[in-house]
């Protein structure tokens, strides 16, 4: 096959095309109507800090109700993926409390995950996060799986514990609260 140059004349080239698009008006900012909604002012007191050892307490510790932890992070695609599976197991599961815990390194800024929170819909649950310092979350968390995300469901009383490594579905989650 042989390829031959044709003649650009009567051919607009491609810059003058992007001269006429910018002198038709490409609009410089959104319509009134399409502009976002502020974002709302997430409470800190929604993010409790913690380290290695205040999370193992907080897993060991006996409730009256199941609850689910669920252990993310913001660099994690398929942690954010799942969140409106949990969310969805949540409204139909009220009685369980679910705590997420992003494992990110201690200093990752509170606007990043409060960014991720409020674009999630994820402000009515619980949130722990790394203590100042804290390197490794999940250090003192017997049998964690080297995997992102992870579910940690612990029945009411607190006596059995399931871990989901990997992502889960309102089935998983379903199937994980019954004893």
């Amino acid at each position: 096959m042989r390829f031959t140059r044709t003649s650009t004349a009567g051919r607009r080239p491609l810059a003058h095309l992007l001269v006429l698009f910018v002198q038709a008006g490409c609009p410089s900012q959104p319509a009134p109507d399409s502009t976002p909604a502020p974002t709302p002012a997430l409470d800190q007191s929604v993010f409790r800090r913690v380290d290695a050892a205040g999370l193992a307490e907080e897993l060991g510790r006996t409730a009256p109700t199941a609850r689910v932890y669920n252990f993310w992070a913001t660099w994690c695609a398929p942690c954010i993926a799942e969140f409106p599976e949990i969310q969805a197991f949540a409204k139909q599961n009220p009685s369980v409390a679910l705590t997420f815990v992003n494992t990110d390194h201690h200093s990752i800024p509170a606007e990043r995950l409060e960014r991720l929170i409020t674009e999630h819909r994820l402000a009515a649950y619980s949130h722990l996060r790394p203590a100042s310092g804290e390197l490794d979350l999940t250090a003192q968390v017997e049998n964690f799986p080297a995997v992102l995300p992870t579910t940690i469901v612990i029945h009411a009383g607190g006596t059995t514990r399931k871990t989901i490594a990997g992502s889960v579905t309102i089935a998983t989650l379903e199937g994980a609260i019954r004893p």
